[in-house]
């Protein structure tokens, strides 16, 4: 899957997580199911950092590394921005449109886009 987006990506996974998601929703309720998910997609996303650092100079990453991989995100307009400050210490922007939030409320997970997509920024950022 290298050679597709990461809206692509995103959106084939989350076809594929769907239908898993609602059978433990089924059998241990929404709060468990959005507990499990989201621990499972945020070491999913660490073991997508740790894959990455090794590409970093001195296997280090942190808010600069998150703003250059930020272009893979915004692929094929998936994300629509107003940037307002970046720098190695900050990186502020306003989202002004989201393919990401639409296509997963047409896909009817509007319930776990955040899970999915968003909950995944914050590992990136962080340093190692």
């Amino acid at each position: 899957m290298e050679n597709i987006s990461t809206f692509t990506k995103r959106r084939l996974q989350a076809e594929v997580i769907n239908p898993i998601y609602e059978e433990i929703v089924k059998a241990l309720g929404e709060d468990k199911a959005q507990s499990i998910l989201g621990s499972a997609i945020r070491k999913d996303a660490m073991a997508a950092k740790k894959e990455f650092c090794l590409t970093e100079p001195g296997s280090i990453t942190g808010l600069r590394s998150f703003i250059d991989l930020f272009e893979f995100w915004i692929e094929e307009h998936a994300l629509e921005i107003q940037n307002h400050e970046e720098s190695d210490a900050y990186f502020s922007f306003d989202v002004t449109h989201c393919q990401y939030v639409e296509t997963f409320c047409d896909m009817g997970i509007a319930n776990i886009d955040r899970l999915l997509f968003c909950s995944r920024d914050g590992v990136f950022c962080d340093k190692v």
